[in-house]
């Protein structure tokens, strides 16, 4: 288990620029489990605040998803008590000329309902992947790199060239 990283310590000024704010009081239990999402600038950055804490396991993922949602671009922290549970860089919502969205290594599980996925071959081959395909349904818990790594692309073989990188993008679905 890898153990979170401990944010700076809180004044109990009510405009001190955290998220959360002063710190609250735990509700619960004193030896209960908590579970909160931190935000911080990057990886190795300055600590932003908590966007979210609670005591039940239930609401977490969702609240996950908002947080990649709402924090696009910062290095989103999900703790249960001091153990890390997950991490990543949630996506940064600035699409490039085409429309697509780097993924930051972002597990396929953990990507809203509103994106769609891409994959980008060496040779200039675009096709989308449907993430709801039964062969992608074990692999929720996978990066999208190692996903893009088991794919092969379809004009490579019909041309019998070797195996050519494969990367995945994101987009945003329409309404």
């Amino acid at each position: 288990m890898e153990y979170k990283k401990t944010p700076p310590p809180r004044t109990k000024e009510a405009g001190n620029g955290l998220l959360g704010g002063p710190k609250a009081k735990p509700v619960g239990l004193p030896d209960e489990d908590n579970y909160e999402i931190q935000v911080w600038e990057s990886e190795d950055g300055a600590y932003i605040g908590t966007c979210f804490r609670s005591s039940m396991n239930g609401i977490t993922h969702h609240a996950w998803l908002e947080a990649i949602k709402k924090h696009p671009g910062k290095y989103l922290v999900n703790c249960n008590g001091k153990f890390v549970v997950r991490t990543v860089v949630a996506p940064n919502e600035v699409p490039d000329a085409a429309g697509m969205v780097e993924p930051n290594n972002i597990l396929l599980g953990d990507i809203p309902q509103w994106y769609g996925l891409v994959a980008h071959c060496e040779c200039g081959n675009i096709n989308h992947i449907d993430r709801y395909h039964p062969r992608l349904k074990n692999r929720q818990a996978d990066l999208l790199t190692a996903i893009a790594k088991r794919l092969s692309c379809t004009e490579c073989a019909k041309a019998k060239r070797p195996k050519g990188e494969i990367k995945i993008s994101l987009y945003k679905l329409p309404r």
